[in-house]
């Protein structure tokens, strides 16, 4: 069983699934594509039937006060967001 792994950059692509986990959602995604100096993203693997795992993750660019660089950085809140009857085996098949 192979595994898809697609990266989602604008809210109208991602597919709606049951959401479980706040910090994985389509809607804190669309909060942070609204809000300036946030760039998400959204990546969904699936082993072609279903949406395995979901991880939101997102870039935020902060301007320092003191310097005329601008400084990135990327934020991701825990392992994502797996159904609920995937097994410990398959979570981390998902992560190989």
């Amino acid at each position: 069983m192979s595994l898809r792994i697609d990266i989602y950059d604008k809210g109208e692509e991602i597919p709606d699934v049951v959401e479980r986990d706040i910090f994985h959602s389509k809607e804190l995604f669309l909060i942070f594509e609204k809000t300036s100096g946030f760039k998400p993203f959204m990546f969904a693997v699936s082993d072609g039937e279903r949406c395995l795992v979901r991880l939101l993750a997102y870039v935020q660019r902060d301007r320092s006060v003191f310097s005329h660089s601008f400084v990135k950085r990327c934020v991701v809140y825990g392992c994502g967001d797996f159904v609920p009857d995937l097994l410990p085996k398959e979570k981390e098949r998902v992560f190989e």
